[in-house]
C-alpha cells in the first residue's frame, strides 16, 4: 500500500478544511480527543445495553426487541448513540492512523518548522508578606512572596524572515490553572536559510526571552524550534 499518497491526501483535505474553523479547531487536530469521546459514549451505553442483552442465541434478538418496544424513546437513544459512537470511532481511528504510518510532508520539497514548549508561567498574583506574617509561619515554609496558584498564559510570537507567522496566548493546563502551557504549532518553509525570531512571554510584564538565528532548512527535514540552539 502506498501510504505516501494516502497521507498526502490525508494532508491536503487536512488544510483545506482548516480554512472553515478557527486555528486549533480543526476536527483532524482532534482525532485523539475524538477518538476518546466515542469510546466513552460506548462505554456508558455498552453498560446500558449490557444489562439488557440476552448472551444466547435464543433470546439476543428477543431482548433488543423487547428495549425497543417498551423503552420506544430512551431504548431507541441508547441503542442510537452506540451505533453512530461505533462508526465515529471506526473512522476517527483511521483518519488517525492515515497520517502515523510514515510521516511525510505536503510536497517532497518542502521543509518543515515545528514550535514545541512546555512553559510554566509566572503566577498570575504576588504579594510581599510582612514581617509579622512570616514570623507565624513554620521556619520550612518562611518565603518572602506568598503568589496565587493561577499563572499567566504564555504569549509567544514567531518572526520568519521578518514576517510575523505566529501571535498567540497559550493558556496554563491543569484544573486550576496552575500548571505548564504547552505550545505546538508547524509551518511549512521553503528549503533554504532563513532568519528565525522566536519570543515567549511569561507574563504581560516580563521582558521575555528572546532566540534569533538563522537556520539552513533542508528538504524533506524539519527543524524543532524551542528556546534552546538546533542540534
Amino acid at each position: 500500500m502506498n501510504f505516501g499518497a494516502i497521507q498526502r491526501l490525508r494532508f491536503l483535505i487536512e488544510d483545506r478544511t482548516g480554512r472553515f474553523f478557527k486555528k486549533g479547531e480543526n476536527p483532524f487536530y482532534l482525532l485523539g480527543a475524538l477518538s476518546f469521546f466515542f469510546f466513552w459514549i460506548l462505554l456508558g451505553t455498552g453498560i446500558y445495553l449490557f444489562f439488557v442483552y440476552r448472551l444466547n442465541i435464543d433470546g439476543a434478538y428477543d431482548s433488543i426487541q423487547y428495549l425497543t418496544d417498551h423503552q420506544p424513546w430512551w431504548g431507541g437513544l441508547i441503542r442510537s448513540l452506540h451505533r453512530y459512537a461505533s462508526d465515529g470511532l471506526v473512522i476517527a481511528m483511521i483518519l488517525f492512523g492515515s497520517g502515523r504510518p510514515a510521516y511525510s510532508f505536503y510536497q517532497k520539497g518542502d521543509s518543515l518548522l515545528v514550535v514545541s514548549l512546555k512553559v510554566t508561567a509566572s503566577p498570575l498574583h504576588c504579594r510581599e508578606l510582612s514581617q509579622e506574617e512570616l514570623e507565624r509561619l513554620p521556619e520550612h515554609m518562611r518565603t518572602p512572596l506568598e503568589c496565587s496558584r493561577k499563572r499567566w498564559p504564555v504569549n509567544v510570537r514567531l518572526e520568519l524572515d521578518g514576517e510575523n507567522r505566529l501571535e498567540k496566548k497559550y493558556p496554563p493546563g491543569g484544573l486550576w490553572s496552575d500548571g505548564p502551557a504547552f505550545v505546538y504549532e508547524k509551518f511549512k518553509v521553503k528549503p533554504g536559510i532563513h532568519e528565525i525570531r522566536l519570543v515567549m512571554k511569561e507574563s504581560p510584564t516580563a521582558p521575555g526571552l528572546v532566540r534569533m538565528e538563522q537556520i539552513d532548512f533542508q528538504p524533506g527535514r524539519a527543524v524543532v524550534l524551542n528556546l534552546l540552539p538546533v542540534r
